[in-house]
């Protein structure tokens, strides 16, 4: 079924739903690269259609390593959604997501601090502005893996969040936030 070729396949009885957010024929590494524009619009619709139905969904984006790929611009019902994870394997993604969802299931609401953490750090920091960080470093002379200047690269990191956060912030208003550099590398940040 189409449902079974997207990831998605709901249980009837259950009231919480795992989307998996994943590449329409499988594939290894960065299988983003090769998902088209349609198959995004179709795992959108599925995440839109499984949240209209009134069940608690989770969306787990196992599309690439280290983050987040583009759905939410192809989503009505993203405001809707429990929980996001798209962290830098599938497994930690998993792990992070079944973390929510049963800490959800505990508390009988969402964390919904948690989940836009995890969209800050997973779907913005590491599906986009680490990457066009990762460039303007290198264009500046500084190694990404190695910041000798964390002042600049803290700047450069808030100046980058400021320019993509209306662009693909999925939720109705962008909350305050606050980001920060962990180390002198560019693998992960504190949202």
């Amino acid at each position: 079924s189409a449902g079974r070729q997207s990831g998605i396949v709901p249980a009837p009885a259950s009231d919480t739903v795992i989307a998996v957010c994943c590449p329409e024929k499988g594939g290894r590494g960065d299988a983003y690269q090769g998902m088209d524009g349609g198959h995004l619009q179709y795992l959108a619709a599925e995440a839109d259609r499984l949240v209209e139905s009134g069940k608690r969904v989770y969306l787990l984006d196992v599309a690439r390593a280290n983050g987040g790929v583009p759905l939410f611009g192809h989503m009505h019902a993203a405001n809707e959604l429990w929980g996001y994870s798209a962290w830098n394997t599938a497994s930690n993604a998993m792990g992070t997501l079944l973390a929510q969802v049963l800490t959800d299931r505990l508390n009988g609401r969402p964390n919904r601090q948690y989940f836009m953490e995890r969209l800050l750090d997973d779907y913005v920091y590491q599906g986009t502005v680490r990457q066009r960080m990762h460039e303007e470093l290198l264009a500046s002379g500084e190694d990404p893996y190695c910041i000798k200047n964390t002042r600049m690269a803290q700047k450069m990191l808030e100046d980058l969040f400021e320019r993509f956060m209306p662009e693909l912030w999925p939720l109705e208003s962008i909350p305050e936030y606050r980001v920060k550099l962990c180390w002198n590398r560019i693998f992960e940040i504190e949202a």
